[in-house]
């Protein structure tokens, strides 16, 4: 991280993680009719991969270059619970005791990784002190 960019190392993580993936996505496609498939599925398709899923690594990267990583890491690992908050107002999804339990677990994650560690004062010792 210090030789290339945070922009630079998530773009390399997106090509390689695709050499993987897509012959996946390719082998899902081969069972459906890609000609029965909308434009406006397309464009939707589309619009998740660029908007909320390459932008929000981009933003995160931005970020990281302008405030502490225990800042980004907050909003990074809160997403999943905005979308846990709005997916029954907005998709009128049904809660879970799984998706609750999910959730504790995020911001049981967000507190340990943002909680500052105090340690305890060891004094240092040197040769003259023995």
């Amino acid at each position: 991280m210090r030789r290339y960019s945070a922009l630079n190392v998530i773009t390399w993580i997106f090509l390689v993680a695709s050499v993987a993936t897509i012959p996946i996505g390719i082998l899902s496609l081969r069972q459906i009719s890609i000609h029965a498939i909308s434009l406006g599925v397309w464009l939707a398709i589309a619009y998740v991969i660029v908007l909320p899923t390459a932008g929000a690594y981009f933003l995160n990267a931005w970020a990281l270059a302008r405030v502490p990583p225990s800042t980004v890491a907050v909003y990074i690992y809160l997403q999943p619970l905005f979308a846990f908050v709005l997916a029954p107002i907005v998709l009128g999804e049904a809660l879970s005791p799984r998706a609750i339990v999910s959730s504790l677990l995020i911001f049981a994650g967000v507190l340990v990784v943002t909680r500052r560690r105090t340690r305890a004062f060891v004094p240092q010792t040197t040769a003259i002190d023995h």
